[in-house]
C-alpha cells in the first residue's frame, strides 16, 4: 500500500531525541591559538584560561559531539 510506504519513509527521517556526547579536551599548551573550531559535529562547552598571568591565555578547550536518535533507535553523531 502506497500510504504505508510513504508513512514508513517519513518515519525513518525523523529525529526522536538529542543528547550530548562524551566530553573531550584539546589542550592548547602555552600557545594562544587565534583560530580554533570545534571538530565536525561537535560544539564547544568550556574553556580553561590562566587569569593569573594577566593575559587570559587559553590552556584547553572542551567540546562534545551532538548526537541524535533515529527511528531505528540508534544514536548517530551529527555531521557538518
Amino acid at each position: 500500500d502506497l500510504r504505508n510506504d510513504i508513512y514508513a519513509y517519513g518515519n525513518n527521517r525523523y529525529i526522536y531525541d538529542v543528547q550530548r556526547g562524551s566530553q573531550a579536551l584539546e589542550n592548547a599548551g602555552w600557545t594562544a591559538q587565534q583560530n580554533w573550531e570545534a571538530p565536525t559535529g561537535c560544539f564547544m562547552t568550556g574553556l580553561n584560561i590562566r587569569p593569573d598571568l594577566g593575559d587570559c591565555r587559553m590552556m584547553g578547550k572542551y567540546y562534545r559531539a551532538l548526537m541524535v536518535r533515529t527511528a531505528s533507535g540508534g544514536w548517530r553523531q551529527v555531521g557538518n
